[in-house]
């Protein structure tokens, strides 16, 4: 009889182990899509910098603002991953501040 009271109870010890294991596990899965999400988000937001300062660039060193994007990635060294980023860029006119927008692909 005490064995298997001593059964009972370490088999209620593994499964506490192996639902302590299975948090863990789900914990980290989690972490790590986060984690993943905010690293693409600085990604983003890094490529809209580097726009926005080639925008800056170029109007100091012309005196107007470029008409395309394509201006940029010949003239300034911007690239982009059209793979993974759309960027809009309304332009009006060359001494207007063009709109720039980077939007994530795959959302």
């Amino acid at each position: 009889m005490q064995w298997r009271t001593e059964q009972r109870a370490l088999r209620r010890r593994w499964a506490a182990f192996g639902l302590l294991v299975l948090a863990v596990l789900a914990a980290f899965v989690l972490a790590s899509g986060w984690l993943g999400r905010t690293n693409e988000d600085e990604q983003a937001e890094l490529l809209r910098a580097a726009l926005e300062q080639a925008l800056v660039s170029c109007y100091a060193a012309e005196g107007r603002y470029p008409q395309s994007i394509g201006y940029l990635e010949e003239h300034y060294g911007v690239r982009i991953d059209r793979t993974r980023y759309a960027v809009s860029y309304d332009a009006f006119a060359d001494n207007i501040r063009p709109q720039v927008r980077v939007i994530r692909l795959g959302e």
